[in-house]
């Protein structure tokens, strides 16, 4: 694919949330900055104890971001889809990665410099109080995803995160929501802080309840009620 024309990255860097207020031609000033990068499914794009070095945009695909603990097993913290920012602590002083960041699926992504981005963000201040806002939320997110591991069983996880992405990427068809992304039983477990063999035998125990079945590789949620009532 031939690299994108000015006015295409302008086109994709107004879509993103983080720099949606910015004016035109502030946007193409910051445009010059920016710069292009993709990555294959499941390649890594930074690994914890990484140099912070740059400020991701998603362009294209999902990008996951998940911590691994002492003894390897490894916890989904967030997924960033298209128009998210990842990595902007790095515009806050962070000096070294605390996530794993990994193509979720073939991602198209565009970068900026730490210190360029942060010298930007200081003369925006649209934009260091949306950086702001975004790492609260995160830290929030973060804290939620704890206490859905102290507090509730894998089924209940389950049962909350199916509904989360139905949500987030769900169409209605003619036997409930459809998931429009395609999740792996490993992408669940690992959403869910469980094992693969355990996720599957959840999703197949839901499968025979008649709350969520599986098609052409996309999870379906045909009865949100029920599934709604397994989280409480």
């Amino acid at each position: 694919m031939s690299p994108p024309t000015a006015r295409e990255r302008l086109w994709y860097l107004a879509r993103f949330n983080l720099l949606a207020a910015m004016p035109p031609e502030e946007m193409a000033v910051f445009n010059r900055e920016v710069k292009d990068t993709r990555y294959k499914r499941g390649e890594t794009i930074y690994l914890p104890g990484d140099q912070s070095d740059a400020v991701y945009f998603v362009k294209m695909g999902r990008v996951k971001l998940s911590h691994r603990d002492r003894s390897g097993k490894k916890m989904t913290i967030r997924v960033c889809g298209l128009g998210k920012p990842f990595g902007v602590m790095a515009a806050m002083g962070e000096e070294a990665r605390p996530f794993e960041a990994t193509a979720l699926d073939d991602v198209w992504l565009c970068w900026v410099e730490r210190e360029r981005f942060a010298r930007f963000a200081e003369f925006h201040p649209q934009i260091a109080l949306r950086i702001a806002k975004i790492v609260g939320l995160h830290r929030q997110e973060l804290e939620n995803r704890l206490a859905d591991l102290l507090f509730l069983d894998v089924r209940a996880r389950l049962a909350r995160t199916l509904l989360k992405l139905a949500e987030k990427y769900g169409r209605k068809v003619d036997d409930g929501i459809q998931v429009q992304v395609r999740v792996t039983h490993r992408d669940i477990a690992e959403l869910i802080d469980s094992t693969r063999e355990t996720t599957t035998a959840e999703l197949n125990r839901l499968n025979r309840e008649g709350i969520v079945t599986r098609r052409r590789g996309k999870f379906v949620i045909r009865n949100p009620d029920k599934l709604q009532l397994l989280t409480e």
